[in-house]
């Protein structure tokens, strides 16, 4: 019955899914990611009941910037799209990540896909950044280096700006392989611990077989002196 609804649920939403709104695909992913807009991807795969939990939200927000032309929302199904997402490595899904223009460079959202949180996540990756034209948002780190680099030329930011976006991708693939490291770590200590079980099922089994053993012959002899 609540899978019935869920899948209800999410037939409802979608049926005011937003224009802006994209079905990312193996096919299009290298044109739509780094393009010329704003792009928050979503991953997710029709039976996965937290997926449909989160498509409301999901939908919601895509509603409420749906006349920014600068920004979009994607999604890439990943029943579907199985190659693409191993590639993006999610396997937890939901999962929810933010592309600037012109970046492939993923800013992965980390938390519970909660509206509260998922929203928040959505006005920071948006709001107005510091530029020359924009100094009115700068915090005052931002505003001293400004100050600083008024003559700053087109190729020493582009070197700031590929030098970061390869610290972010060595930051995402140790994060990957930590998460390996776990994975196999927790495989061992499953193995162990079913194993450990088996052994204790096994030694708890042979004593209640001694405990009704025991308990027989002593009613037994209980019997025979009466």
């Amino acid at each position: 019955m609540q899978k019935m609804q869920l899948a209800l649920m999410v037939l409802s939403c979608a049926c005011i899914a937003a224009a802006n709104e994209l079905i990312i695909t193996s096919s299009n992913v290298d044109e739509v990611i780094g393009g010329d807009k704003h792009i928050f991807v979503k991953y997710h795969a029709p039976n996965c009941e937290t997926c449909i939990q989160f498509e409301p939200v999901w939908n919601k927000l895509s509603q409420q910037y749906a006349s920014d032309p600068t920004l979009a929302f994607g999604t890439i199904d990943c029943s579907v799209e199985v190659d693409l997402c191993k590639v993006q490595g999610y396997r937890l899904l939901p999962a929810l990540t933010y592309f600037s223009i012109e970046s492939t460079v993923a800013e992965n959202y980390i938390g519970k896909m909660e509206e509260e949180m998922v929203t928040q996540f959505v006005v920071n990756s948006t709001a107005p950044q510091c530029t020359f034209a924009r100094l009115d948002v700068c915090n005052e780190k931002q505003r001293e280096w400004m100050d600083n680099n008024t003559n700053i030329e087109l190729h020493e930011i582009n070197k700031m700006v590929e030098d970061r976006e390869s610290d972010m991708e060595k930051v995402d693939e140790a994060f990957d392989k930590y998460k390996e490291d776990l994975q196999k770590q927790l495989k061992t200590a499953a193995e162990k611990y079913v194993k450990w079980v088996d052994e204790k099922n096994l030694q708890l089994k042979w004593f209640r077989a001694i405990r009704r053993e025991l308990n027989a012959t002593i009613a037994e002899h209980v019997k025979v002196e009466l």
